[in-house]
C-alpha cells in the first residue's frame, strides 16, 4: 500500500513522502518499516500530494508508482509528476524520478490529482493521466493529459 506521510522526517526535517508499506499491515507501522520511501526535496515545499500505482508503464513486468505535487513551491511552480519504474526499495529523491513531467506554467498544479488510465492505445503499456486544475489563470480552466507509456 501507499501511505502518503505530509511530515516525515526525512533526513532529519519535515518533508513529504510517499511510502510504500508491505502488508498485511495491523495497527501502528512505524515509517521505518516502509519498504520504499518517496522522499520531497525540501521543508518548504508542498511535495507529495498524491501516489498511485499506475501498473507496468515501462514493459519490463514490473509495476510502476507516479507521484504528483501540484503545489511545488521551490523548484516546480508549475507542479510536478515523477515517475518511478518498480522494484522499489530503499529511499528514492522526487528529483531523481526515472521520469519528471513539469506543469506548463506558473500556477498549473499539475500533479495535483493523478492516477493511472489503463492502456488505452492497445500498444500493451500503462498509460498515465495527470490533472492540472490552474492550467489556465486567466479563466479558471483546468487540464487533464492522457501521457501514453510509449511516450516515456
Amino acid at each position: 500500500m501507499l501511505v502518503l506521510a505530509l511530515d516525515q522526517d526525512t533526513y532529519g526535517n519535515d518533508i513529504a513522502s510517499a511510502l510504500l508499506v508491505s502488508g498485511p499491515v495491523d495497527g501502528v507501522v512505524p515509517a521505518t518499516d516502509a519498504r520504499a520511501t518517496f522522499a520531497g526535496q525540501s521543508v518548504d515545499d508542498l511535495w507529495v500530494q498524491s501516489a498511485r500505482f499506475v501498473g507496468d508503464v515501462d514493459g519490463d513486468g514490473q509495476g510502476d508508482i507516479l507521484v504528483g505535487a501540484g503545489g511545488s513551491l521551490l523548484s516546480d511552480p508549475g507542479g510536478v509528476t515523477s515517475l518511478f519504474y518498480g522494484p522499489f526499495s530503499g529511499t528514492r529523491e522526487l528529483m531523481g524520478a526515472d521520469v519528471r513531467m513539469l506543469g506548463e506554467q506558473m500556477g498549473a498544479q499539475a500533479g495535483h490529482a493523478i492516477d493511472g488510465a489503463g492502456d488505452v492505445d492497445g500498444d500493451g503499456l500503462d498509460d498515465l493521466v495527470i490533472g492540472s486544475p490552474g492550467w489556465s489563470s486567466t479563466d479558471g480552466e483546468g487540464a487533464a493529459y492522457v501521457i501514453l507509456g510509449a511516450w516515456l
